[in-house]
């Protein structure tokens, strides 16, 4: 018998009834493991194991080992079992849109040619569909607009699916509702871990003493929804985990009250689980919305500053994302420092893009992280960028070399330059090498007539006087002119 296993997700919908595992099919229940066309790097490894074909292929026989190789929990049923009204991943699009390849359909093993590196590197990997059907050999499921997860195991036998808890068509209405009735209400900060947890959480600590007539209405049917998603979970045994009702609750922006805090705190033995979507923990998540109260209780009671998320983050960058200065002293003397994420990205990378925490930076590169991150960036560039004077002025005097190229040949004055930066070029012109080629055509196209003058008279070489006249002439450039006409005309 052939085994595949499906991750991550495309069109979901929910099944009207609570259908049969049909016979010669086994279903294989597990949390998220990616999002459509990639799938996290810790698992390509396993997928690719020629070795762990036994396991997957008779996975009832090795539950335990399906659940360590994905490093999540399974739920099995096999045929005659009734199994979950749960949100199934139907199928993604295909380029000729007839026939199409679930998001990440793997046959097991999976030949290593279906993965292809990302920018960033071997610790993600995408799925091209192309490649996707050459590792099914054929075994396309044709498009259905309206097919039941029954039907996809009667008519593909000994495919395993990996099925998702969620509702996308009652996420959508919901941020609907939302964007229409309170579109100033700025509700969530990052793709909410649970949505319809989370607003259980709003819906209990909303005031509704003064909502307008549109807003009740949203309220109501925003209640309705998640009152009829939980129930649809509750039947098919399928609560979220404690931890997970944690992260809900400290991933709204209003902070918790010490009540709701507390009560869901003492509810969740293990406060470093992260959460199955992202693998947010409750640190990560009061880090980032600046519950400052609730970022020291959990240190209090043990929660781990260095757990990381599935992108490879640990608090202390989601709280250096958020810029509280505060929250960002705390965790940084409790973080290691040296943690980068799978984009390459450290805590002195996202520093370098907050004015308010201008004073970490000598810290953070104390810690020897003034490294390029995944697109060749270095924190230097980044705060040229954001022209983020106090951080440049920092940088430079701890030693930060201005004169290195990302990925793109920029170099930190070029950055500056190119977003219209004019104090942070300023303040590089005098650290800079001005021979780097091409920073004089940058400040022409960015009008910054001061800057390109000043490279000028700071030794930048000029290829053509008379073509910088056009230019200069063009975008009303007048110093830039004038200079160049000078020169044209001897």
């Amino acid at each position: 018998m052939n085994s595949f296993i499906i991750f991550g997700h495309g069109c979901e919908k929910l099944t009207g009834t609570r259908p049969i595992v049909p016979p010669g099919c086994i279903l294989v229940l597990t949390e998220e493991c990616g999002m459509l066309g990639t799938i996290p790097w810790q698992l390509y490894p396993v997928l690719s194991d020629p070795a762990n074909l036994g396991v997957f292929g008779d996975p009832v026989s090795n539950k335990a080992a399906v659940e360590r190789l994905l490093g999540r929990p399974v739920r099995i049923y096999v045929a005659g079992e009734h199994f979950p009204i749960l949100s199934y991943t139907l199928l993604s699009n295909s380029e000729d849109n007839t026939t199409v390849g679930p998001s990440g359909f793997f046959k097991l093993p999976t030949p290593s040619f279906v993965f292809q590196p990302t920018k960033h590197g071997d610790k993600r990997f995408e799925l091209p569909i192309s490649a996707s059907a050459r590792a099914s050999e054929g075994s396309l499921i044709k498009r259905k607009e309206h097919v039941t997860q029954a039907q996809l195991f009667a008519e593909h036998p000994g495919v395993h699916y990996s099925l998702l808890c969620r509702a996308l068509n009652e996420e959508g209405r919901i941020g609907t509702l939302l964007e229409q009735a309170f579109p100033d209400a700025n509700i969530f900060t990052v793709e909410n871990t649970d949505t319809f947890q989370a607003m259980s959480h709003w819906l209990s600590a909303l005031d509704r003493t003064h909502l307008k007539k549109n807003q009740q209405s949203a309220v109501a049917e925003i209640e309705t929804i998640v009152s009829s998603v939980h129930e649809k979970r509750r039947r098919s045994g399928s609560p979220l985990r404690p931890s997970e009702t944690l992260v809900s609750l400290l991933s709204l922006r209003p902070h918790p009250s010490p009540a709701a805090l507390h009560t869901a705190l003492s509810a969740t033995p293990d406060i470093n689980r992260g959460e199955r979507r992202h693998g947010y923990t409750p640190l990560m998540m009061a880090a980032l919305h600046g519950h400052k109260d609730a970022v020291h209780e959990l240190l209090r009671r043990g929660a781990d500053p260095n757990k990381l998320d599935l992108d490879g983050a640990n608090a202390l960058m989601f709280a250096c994302t958020n810029g509280d200065l505060s929250i960002c002293d705390t965790l940084l003397i409790r973080t290691n420092l040296t943690q980068t994420s799978v984009d390459g990205t450290n805590a002195l990378h996202i520093a370098c893009t907050k004015q308010s925490l201008a004073p970490l930076i000598p810290r953070l590169f104390a810690a020897g992280i003034d490294i390029p991150d995944g697109d060749g960036d270095t924190p230097l560039h980044l705060a040229a960028g954001w022209g983020l004077t106090d951080h440049i002025r920092q940088l430079l005097a701890a030693g930060a070399n201005p004169n290195i190229a990302n990925s793109n040949g920029e170099i930190p004055l070029a950055c500056a330059i190119n977003d219209k930066q004019e104090g942070a070029a300023r303040l590089l012109l005098s650290v800079s090498d001005l021979r780097t080629r091409g920073l004089i055509g940058r400040a022409i196209k960015a009008k910054q007539d001061d800057i390109a003058v000043a490279l000028i008279e700071g030794g930048q070489p000029v290829v053509s006087w008379t073509r910088v006249l056009e230019l200069a002439t063009e975008r009303k450039m007048h110093r830039l002119a004038a200079l160049a006409k000078r020169h044209v005309s001897r």
